[in-house]
């Protein structure tokens, strides 16, 4: 155990405070930090206290090693060596540690928003060691959410190109299984060490033998199986329903679909043919590239596509001209509005992640595995929705309501709190004009989308609805941390009539 001096030496030097600052949040004088420190002084029962609060903030677990940065990291390793730490109780850890920092009811000290703020970010980069889908919840919910500072969304970008990765001996044998042979003889040249890790898999660079540098993604071992044993965990479904601020009963299709798009993205066969149908579409976009997929080094748990060279999300937020950003983001709404209303493919995706920016204003598009097929029907019944919204038809909306493929209307069904929640969701489609996402716009759209998922007068199709509303809302986002201003009305009306 460590001594009450070391404990108050580990929570100064782990926030990165001088004793006049540490004294100056504990209302006390700067000579009183120096003398606690040193033992000339018994440190106060009520500072104690309140060091104690501070700890189970940083140190969850209650593990007292003098290095911080191991202690953080015990919930994870406690988690990978045995079945003590569930990925439900990850999620529940992660979801009250948003809601606390997030909770502007509460009146914190400049310190205690330092403490909550170091804690959430080292607990972020701890869920680099689970994988799967606390991960991928991690990384969804510091994004969607405006309030999250760029510092820990700059954590998340960090943490998939500096994850815990599979060891070389790992990678070998699910190379052999799948080809027959190991890497040093699939490839002319491959990178010992991943270039990203994701959730699901972690990324190599490599070369073919007939010189094509290539991107080598391979599915970690076992993460299908985890996440179809989540999915029969009760604990674990009334933790995500609660991240999407539902009960589990109202959040049922919501669950249903993320459970389909999930289990969909282990199958690398199935991304590979998104992949290359979406290549054919956009091969004469110049503005567009979708990298070409190499089947003969492909299967179910490793997809090889050509190597892109560009810009990640976090350098060309950091290094691009306005223009450009602009650009980019006109291009990436393109791209999803095209897909889904003219050829009927929903990218439910729309992460940061997920591209790579070239000069000229190009755009790469990777990760194809939450692709869904949608009907004509019900892309035309999409763009009636759409086009009553913009011009604000009420009457035709309220008519769309009760005779539509996207959903079913109870008998109490409020129309009022459905067309205000329609109305916020769209209010950057109402003006013909270049539009720039602020933060009170993206909150906004949240509550409304909110709005209409705890109404509860609505049978909603998971094959269409919750997956659009994702996709949308992600988008919206990346607009907002871009800082990207377009006239979004006229870029969507103009890609449904296409």
């Amino acid at each position: 155990m460590l001594t009450s001096i070391a404990r108050m030496k580990r929570l100064r030097q782990t926030l990165g405070l001088s004793q006049r600052e540490m004294a100056r949040e504990f209302k006390v004088s700067p000579g009183a930090i120096g003398s606690w420190e040193v033992g000339d002084r018994e440190i106060p029962g009520p500072i104690m206290r309140l060091i104690e609060i501070f700890e189970s903030e940083l140190w969850p677990t209650g593990d007292n090693r003098p290095n911080s940065d191991r202690a953080i990291q015990t919930l994870m390793h406690t988690f990978a060596s045995s079945t003590r730490v569930t990925d439900a109780e990850l999620l529940a850890k992660l979801r009250v540690s948003l809601t606390s920092y997030f909770d502007e009811s509460l009146t914190k000290t400049t310190l205690m928003n330092r403490v909550q703020s170091l804690a959430l970010k080292r607990l972020i980069e701890s869920l680099g060691e689970a994988r799967g889908i606390p991960m991928k919840v991690a990384q969804i919910a510091a994004f969607l959410d405006a309030r999250v500072p760029q510092g820990l969304r700059d954590v998340l970008e960090e943490m998939q190109a500096h994850g815990r990765d599979m060891n070389l001996q790992t990678v070998t044998q699910i190379l052999t299984e799948d080809f027959g042979h190991d890497p040093l003889n699939l490839f002319l040249e491959f990178s010992r060490r991943p270039v990203a890790c994701a959730s699901l898999g972690q990324v190599h660079r490599a070369r073919l033998w007939s010189g094509e540098e290539v991107a080598v993604k391979i599915q970690y071992p076992h993460v299908r199986a985890r996440m179809l044993a989540d999915f029969k965990e009760t604990e674990f479904l009334d933790q995500l329903a609660l991240f999407a601020g539902l009960d589990r009963e109202r959040g049922r299709l919501l669950l249903e679909d993320f459970y389909q798009t999930v289990l969909s993205e282990c199958d690398y066969l199935s991304e590979a043919a998104a992949q290359m149908r979406y290549a054919g579409i956009f091969a004469d976009d110049p503005k567009i590239l979708v990298p070409r997929v190499h089947l003969a080094q492909s299967s179910a748990r490793v997809i090889t596509m050509d190597w892109i060279e560009g810009r990640t999300w976090k350098e060309f937020r950091k290094s691009a001209s306005q223009t450009d950003r602009n650009a980019a983001a006109q291009t990436i709404s393109q791209f999803f509005a095209k897909s889904l209303f003219g050829h009927g493919l929903l990218h439910a995706d729309p992460h940061p992640g997920n591209y790579i920016f070239m000069d000229g204003g190009k755009v790469a598009f990777l990760d194809f595995g939450r692709v869904k097929k949608v009907t004509p029907e019900i892309c035309s019944d999409i763009h009636r929705l759409h086009s009553f919204v913009i011009t604000r038809d009420r009457e035709g909306t309220r008519a769309f309501a009760k005779s539509n493929l996207l959903f079913q209307i109870r008998p109490e069904f409020d129309f009022d709190k459905f067309w205000t929640a329609s109305i916020n969701i769209s209010n950057h489609l109402h003006a013909n004009n270049d539009i720039e996402i602020s933060r009170d716009q993206l909150e906004a759209h949240w509550q409304a989308i909110k709005d209409i998922t705890q109404s509860g007068t609505m049978r909603v199709s998971p094959e269409f609805f919750w997956s659009m509303l994702f996709a949308h809302r992600l988008m919206l986002a990346g607009r907002e941390n871009l800082r990207a201003a377009g006239n979004w009305r006229e870029n969507l009306i103009n890609n449904m009539e296409k």
